[in-house]
């Protein structure tokens, strides 16, 4: 054994504590695997009950109203809900990990075949008798029905602590284990690392020529491999920036390509003016509407090219006072085209709301949210409203956008504002839109929340401040 113990390279020493590690994990998994398991056969059990009681319940209010007013329609509705019961206690699926019986329910069946033979004599024949044992019979069905439902609610509870205990166990060993790991390769692996550090030092100096690697299959291969694979990826990142330096030149093209559309759209604005003042009032009622419609439609597309104008330029960081409502409509402005038929986009707010912020920075906030509201309504029709006010005794604008698309789970509300975070397909979505929309926010000294539930639609709410903070002190004295 002493001479197995010292043929052992380094590398066969952590896999071995790699697999002993793995071991340990495996079992904590088996052993949490087990009790979830048993857990989702108790919830099972648990909604069963839960059913079962809410037929019961059921039945017994159409009873009721039967018995007040002597309809046939709540009597036919009362058999309907027992049915149901029998129909619960009959579909119980198997269990295989629960020791308990799972005819749990199954001794309530008498009970309920009494109580609709009690209602089917009332029914032929009513007497005080009959309805105070259909009452009994009832209440005790209930009472049985939420003791199971209790049963089973005590069950999980034990259940889970027991789980807590054993995932508790199993992870001081693991960290006990990682421990001690962590002593030996500090000791028999970390040192070697000093033998290749002139390969580091190439790497720092931006070299990223992968590394000759050296015979045999020791270590300071491994390390060696791992070395060129951090250069690889060296590498690919430096293609990735150079693709994203590329990307950026878009703003510059569209600035270009706004500069020349402006010359045409003067043209047919300034054609559009001469010809309704040549044609005066005695053009027909449609020219003048067709001119009409040139002009406005002339002056919306001059509102676009403006806009990509803005958009496309240098942001630099620079907030002042800016009315809420300009930046909120320049930005629908620019994303109406992306909105499909039956979409509308709503706005309200106050004309003299302003807050202090950078517009384009807030701009470029607004187009994301309404981007992706947009795209968040799978079927039209759908709303996107865009509200803002005034937060009562602070000194803050709360800005909501809000959409009645599929909504969000807890899951993805969770992850929203992360990086590289998305639910849409990858030629869609880099998941970088609302991580830059969170950045931008807190640039501007601001916060941003979402509320959303599946299928109930989302709403981002902004706060930003009304003045810089050195007005605010200003106030303040």
């Amino acid at each position: 054994m002493k001479n197995f113990s010292l043929t052992l390279n380094i590398r066969t020493k952590i896999l071995l504590g790699y697999i002993v590690c793995l071991l340990i994990m495996s079992a904590i998994g088996l052993v949490s695997l087990y009790y979830l398991l048993l857990v989702g056969e108790k919830i099972r059990l648990l909604e069963t009950a839960d059913d079962f009681t809410n037929a019961v319940l059921e039945a017994r209010r159409y009873e009721k109203n039967y018995l007040l007013y002597g309809s046939q329609e709540d009597y036919e509705e009362s058999r309907a809900w027992l049915a149901r019961g029998f129909s619960m206690l009959d579909n119980q699926e198997p269990l295989r990990f629960t020791r308990q019986s799972p005819d749990m329910l199954s001794p309530l069946r008498d009970d309920l075949v009494r109580y609709g033979q009690i209602m089917e004599a009332i029914r032929v024949q009513r007497t005080a008798r009959a309805e105070d044992d259909l009452r009994d019979v009832g209440k005790d069905l209930v009472d049985k029905a939420l003791h199971a439902a209790n049963v089973q609610r005590v069950e999980i509870l034990r259940i889970t602590d027991k789980l807590k205990v054993s995932l508790w166990v199993g992870l001081s060993a693991v960290a006990l284990f990682g421990s001690l790991l962590l002593v030996f390769v500090n000791r028999k692996f970390i040192r070697p690392l000093s033998l290749i550090e002139h390969a580091t030092e190439r790497i720092a100096q931006g070299r990223f020529v992968p590394l000759p690697l050296p015979p045999g299959r020791d270590e300071i291969r491994q390390v060696m491999a791992a070395l060129n694979h951090m250069a690889t990826e060296l590498l690919k990142r430096q293609g990735q920036l150079v693709q994203a330096q590329k990307l950026s030149s878009i703003g510059t093209l569209s600035s270009g390509i706004a500069h020349q559309l402006n010359n045409p759209l003067n043209n047919i604005s300034t054609s559009s003016q001469i010809l309704k003042e040549e044609l005066g009032g005695e053009a027909p009622e449609f020219q003048r509407r067709m001119l009409a419609n040139i002009e406005q439609e002339t002056f919306r597309a001059r509102d676009i090219v403006r806009g990509l104008l803005e958009f496309s330029r240098h942001k630099d960081f620079n907030p002042a006072s800016n009315r809420v409502k300009d930046i909120v409509e320049r930005s629908m402005l620019l994303i109406k085209s992306q909105a499909p038929a039956g979409v509308t986009l709503e706005t309200d707010i106050p004309e003299d709301l302003v807050a202090f912020c950078d517009k384009n920075g807030m701009q470029e906030v607004f187009i994301n949210l309404l981007l992706n509201a947009v795209q968040a309504i799978d079927q039209p029709p759908g709303k996107v409203r865009v509200t803002a006010k005034d937060v009562p005794g602070r000194n803050e604008v709360r800005i909501a956008v809000s959409d009645t698309g599929r909504g969000m789970s807890e899951a993805v509300k969770s992850q929203v504002f992360d990086p590289f975070f998305s639910t849409k397909e990858v030629e869609v979505g880099t998941g970088l839109g609302l991580f830059i929309v969170y950045g931008l926010v807190l640039k501007n000294r601001g916060s941003i929340s979402v509320e959303s539930s599946v299928g109930q639609g989302a709403t981002f709410f902004i706060t930003l401040p009304k003045s810089a903070p050195a007005e605010r002190a200003e106030v303040a004295r």
